[in-house]
């Protein structure tokens, strides 16, 4: 991480939340057949009701060390939005693009509609909401990924 963050990140830490704040077996639906169980979520967040992954995947950064700062911290466009998120990390080099070797607090992305955090490894498994999803395989179409420093 740049020294701008106080804290180093936790990969480790960051997969840990984002395991936490989900389940296995959504069953809520919402529009288009996403499914969501919001009881899972954490309280202390607002969540956005079928379209939560970017604010679930901040909230893991967060928790694994990542500093906020005025562009991003909760609920501002580089927290919320998918590609919001993936411009904001990458400009501050907090990461770097490449999807071989991932780890745990790592991140994928579907185009920039859809954004997962690697939750296990061996094989690479990983957690999101919108869908709901806790250590499912890595899917083909996570085409993006950030390796965070």
């Amino acid at each position: 991480m740049k020294s701008s963050n106080t804290l180093q990140y936790s990969g480790a830490s960051a997969a840990t939340y984002a395991r936490t704040w989900v389940r296995i077996t959504p069953l809520a639906p919402c529009a288009g057949g996403v499914l969501q169980d919001r009881s899972s979520w954490n309280p202390s967040y607002t969540g956005y009701s079928c379209a939560d992954c970017a604010n679930y995947v901040s909230q893991a950064l967060r928790y694994g060390g990542m500093s906020t700062d005025s562009t991003w911290q909760p609920y501002t466009t580089a927290w919320v939005n998918v590609s919001g998120l993936e411009n904001y990390l990458i400009s501050r080099d907090y990461g770097y693009y490449g999807c071989s070797g991932l780890r745990n607090g790592d991140i994928g992305f579907q185009a920039s509609a859809h954004v997962v955090m690697v939750t296990a490894l061996n094989p690479v498994r990983y957690s999101a909401h919108t869908s709901d999803r806790l250590n499912r395989l890595w899917d083909s179409v996570l085409t993006r990924c950030i390796k965070i420093n």
